[in-house]
């Protein structure tokens, strides 16, 4: 486990370790530039993207460092560039946005809910729900959805909380746009 603190943003990661990278990685994982990446995956061409990237990784070729290499080099343009299954989530200092993200497959949820005073995400809509009390916030288009088999992509359940569609991703700012 671990977690980055600093006022206004808290990120916490617990780790599942599926490849032998990933025992390497330290997440939430810092770059140079001061942005922050949380990431659940598995990168299946990382030797492309370590040929690629070479110069921006300092020696770290974990899959977080790949990941948030690729973003700081091309923008969320470079997410198109990983291959496999992932979600992630960017803290990106200079832009004070967070982004978040999911592969083209989306094997890997990412949840989120804004508010006016924050940003919460989690890759289990369990946790999201318990830890905002959201048990009998029940979103109705997405029951409706549900029965009429024709469930608006990103909708959840509960009000206010949406997926992250797959290959894409969303940014929110410090002031919640």
């Amino acid at each position: 486990a671990g977690k980055y603190i600093e006022p206004g943003l808290a990120m916490v990661h617990r780790a599942l370790h599926v490849t032998p990278e990933d025992t390497l990685e330290q997440q939430p994982f810092i770059s140079r530039r001061g942005n922050v990446m949380t990431w659940d995956g598995r990168l299946d061409n990382r030797d492309e993207l370590v040929a690629q990237l070479w110069r921006d990784l300092d020696h770290d070729t974990t899959d977080v460092a790949i990941a948030l290499g690729a973003y700081e080099k091309w923008g969320v343009e470079g997410f198109r560039r990983l291959i496999g299954d992932w979600s992630l989530v960017v803290w990106d200092a200079e832009r004070q946005a967070v982004v978040l993200a999911s592969d083209y497959m989306g094997v890997r949820p990412l949840h989120y809910l804004v508010r006016p005073d924050s940003v919460s995400w989690s890759t289990t809509l369990e946790c999201l729900v318990h830890v905002h009390e959201l048990y009998n916030e029940i979103e109705p288009h997405y029951l409706v959805g549900l029965l009429s088999n024709a469930r608006p992509a990103g909708l959840t359940p509960y009000k206010g909380v949406f997926a992250v569609e797959t290959a894409h991703s969303v940014t929110v700012s410090r002031e919640g746009a």
